[in-house]
């Protein structure tokens, strides 16, 4: 018996080690290695997972810090977490912005670039639909493994202006656009109206082990906009925004 219990857990082992190196393997933007693209945004900057959500990078840091201390003043919690009718809350002359809309590129059919991070998004979350300003449709609401099936079928579509490389963002992506000057949503309104004051998901796999550290489990982080936390969970209903590396 005690000799089955170590090969479950030996091969739950070499499950997460195996997904570890998968995303590693896969580099800052989720993929496998492929043959590298010119990226005109990111040419003369640190690559993407140096600089998101900002440990190595001090600018980055103290908006975080600056973020996070001002959350943390009397008045401002709790947070109606998934509140859609809470209106969003900023106090951009004492927290840096982290998104500013200047530090986008517009390109003018819901697709914007951010020149901090080259990354190109999708302005609506999947189920919406982009109508030249804003965001209107039913939002998709789905868990993890329907959020890739869902991206999938979207390129398989014929993908969104023009191009059918798009895919969930990994978590350091996904935390790059969080803009911490703001709360419900903690998001540029701007850049990505109908943001959601809820979870959204990631491509980022992340083991975590249950009980007395015996058993493990499979699980995907996560995004809250209500607030810029990061969070696990594998069965969870979340929302999902696309992005992709500009040719």
């Amino acid at each position: 018996m005690r000799q089955t219990k170590n090969r479950v857990q030996q091969s739950f082992i070499t499950l997460a080690v195996g997904l570890m190196a998968l995303n590693i393997q896969a580099g800052p933007h989720g993929q496998l290695n492929s043959p590298k693209k010119e990226n005109p945004y990111t040419a003369n900057k640190p690559r993407v997972d140096r600089i998101i959500p900002g440990w190595n990078d001090l600018e980055t840091l103290e908006k975080l810090r600056a973020g996070i201390a001002w959350r943390n003043e009397p008045g401002h919690y709790p947070m109606r977490f998934g509140d859609p009718n809470m209106p969003q809350v900023c106090k951009p002359e004492s927290v840096p912005r982290s998104t500013p809309t200047e530090q986008f590129i517009d390109h003018q059919d819901g697709t914007i670039t951010d020149t901090a991070t080259g990354l190109m998004w999708m302005r609506c979350a999947l189920g919406h639909t982009w109508d030249g300003t804003t965001c209107p449709g039913v939002i998709l609401r789905t868990d993890w493994p329907g959020a890739l099936k869902a991206t999938e079928k979207h390129n398989q579509q014929g993908g969104f202006a023009g191009y059918t490389d798009w895919r969930l963002p990994n978590i350091k992506e996904l935390t790059s656009i969080v803009e911490w000057a703001c709360y419900s949503p903690a998001a540029n309104l701007e850049i990505f109206p109908k943001t959601e004051n809820i979870y959204y998901w990631s491509s980022t796999p992340a083991i975590i082990t249950v009980g007395t550290g015996k058993h493990f489990r499979l699980r995907f982080w996560g995004t809250n906009f209500t607030n810029g936390k990061n969070r696990s969970n594998d069965a969870t209903i979340r929302r999902a925004r696309l992005v992709r590396i500009p040719d």
